[in-house]
This record gives structure tokens, sequence and C-alpha cells, in this order.
């Protein structure tokens, strides 16, 4: 390989690494949620999906969060504000249950849509 091939190699690598470093980054600043959500759960409880308009997030649990599977309707809040998703301090509810988040972490919408096949199953 050349020294241009190598240079060129380089550069291609340089402006790749900030899409892939962004792809699964923890939540810094508290989050509004809206109106156009799209929650996915994962199959064992310890975890959820989230899409919130175009932004997309990985909502980690400190335990097992059975009550997640076994519901249709979730909410999302922090210190008893309604959608509103912060990098500490964010529970779930889910029926009776409420569920400490313990990680806030941003995905990439393909990220999202595999979680969505995967646990559509």
């Amino acid at each position: 390989m050349n020294a241009r091939h190598a240079a060129l190699s380089l550069l291609f690598c340089l402006c790749l690494s900030p899409a892939l470093a962004s792809a699964q980054e923890p939540v810094t600043e508290c989050v509004s949620l809206g109106d156009d959500q799209e929650i996915v759960r994962g199959g064992d409880g310890e975890e959820v999906f989230l899409r919130n308009g175009d932004a997309h997030y990985r909502l980690g649990f400190s335990r097992n969060c059975g009550a997640v599977l076994m519901t249709r309707t979730i909410t999302i809040s922090t210190d008893d504000q309604a959608d509103r998703l912060c990098p500490s301090g964010s529970k779930v509810r889910a029926r009776q249950s409420t569920c400490q988040i313990a990680t806030v972490e941003t995905i990439t919408s393909d990220d999202f849509a595999k979680h969505k096949q995967r646990h559509r199953r």
C-alpha cells in the first residue's frame, strides 16, 4: 500500500469513528418525552428500548423489571414529572410496579429497529 492509499484509509477511519462512537452514548441531560413514542420491551425484563420522535434510547434497569413484559402501558418519569427522562433518578411504571432506570443510552435508529424485530417474535 502506498502512502496515498494509507492516508486515504486513515482519513476514512477518522471520519467514520464519530459515527461509531455516537451509536451508544450515555445520556448526560434530561429529555422531555413527546407524544410520538414507541417502546420495545427486552425479552428478559432487564431493559426497554424507546423511540421518542427521531431519538432512540436503551433504558437499563437496576434489577429485573418483569412487569414491563406484562403490561401494555408504560410511563416514564423523573421526580414525579411524567414524560421526563434523565441520566439518573428516572423510573418506569408498569402496572402496579415501579422500576428504577439505572442507565440511559442513545442508540441508532438501526439498533432500535433490530431490537424491535428481535423482540417481535
